[in-house]
């Protein structure tokens, strides 16, 4: 089982934040906890090393009170999760699945503006607490959106990056693309830490497209320093890398 679950957790490493925006969350139940309990919901992520153990049980995974059981979105799910069940399962596979199809980079804008509001947060009891699934993410992504298309760009979410992964936001603007990663951290600084590197990735592995800009999308407005330190990486490195403040109201 320590193959597999090294191989579980390459594949969350890669694609937990994906994961993640989509709904899932990463939890784990062990018998050597005083009351053979369940943790607290996580983003999906690494397995740590003390998880390693008989006893302990990984899951990722959402909830859903029984009344509301969707079985169409279960299997939109399972759809997801499968590239890591096989990616798991196989015994010669030494890279991390693709979610997405491998390819050119090929520009698929919405087919319209989604103008749905989810909740703010939605609640579970369980013993021994209470589950709390945040949308902030999403809503983050609609509100993004809905300003984008009034500037007047074409705009695609979760769009595929050619190399199996997804982008949040992808904008249109006179041929040129913008590549955008949205970030609830508390801080511009933590934000654009969580989101540089996956930004670059979509913007320079392989031969895809390259972006005219890369943009961390964060709750805060930036600060001076976070704006020196990109000023500084767009001017020593020539990176295109802006900051934009998205303000989502509490419902």
């Amino acid at each position: 089982m320590r193959a597999k679950m090294r191989r579980f957790s390459q594949a969350l490493e890669v694609h937990g934040s994906y994961l993640y925006n989509r709904g899932f969350a990463m939890w784990h139940w062990s018998e050597h906890t005083p009351f053979r309990s369940r943790s607290s919901d996580r983003p999906p992520s690494v397995v740590t090393d003390e998880l390693y153990r008989l006893g302990t049980f990984v899951f990722v995974g959402k909830h859903a009170p029984p009344s509301s059981f969707d079985p169409v979105r279960v299997l939109q799910d399972f759809d997801t999760l499968l590239p890591i069940y096989e990616y798991v399962e196989s015994d010669d596979r030494t890279e991390p699945p693709a979610l997405s199809e491998r390819g050119p980079f090929v520009f698929t804008p919405d087919a319209q503006a989604d103008t749905s509001q989810p909740p703010t947060a939605t609640s579970q009891a369980r013993k021994p607490g209470e589950t709390i699934v945040c949308y902030a993410h999403r809503k983050m992504q609609q509100a993004l959106k809905r300003e984008l298309i009034g500037e007047g760009a074409e705009v695609g979410t979760e769009h595929p990056d050619g190399n199996g992964r997804y982008i949040d936001l992808v904008a249109r603007r006179d041929e040129a693309f913008e590549f955008y990663e949205i970030k609830s951290g508390p801080s511009p600084r933590l934000c654009i830490r969580e989101a540089l590197g996956q930004l670059l990735e979509y913007g320079y592995w392989g031969d895809g497209v390259q972006p005219a800009r890369l943009i961390v999308v964060g709750e805060r407005p930036i600060d001076s320093e976070a704006e020196a330190y990109l000023a500084g990486l767009r001017h020593k490195f020539q990176l295109p890398i802006h900051y934009r403040h998205v303000g989502v109201p509490v419902a």
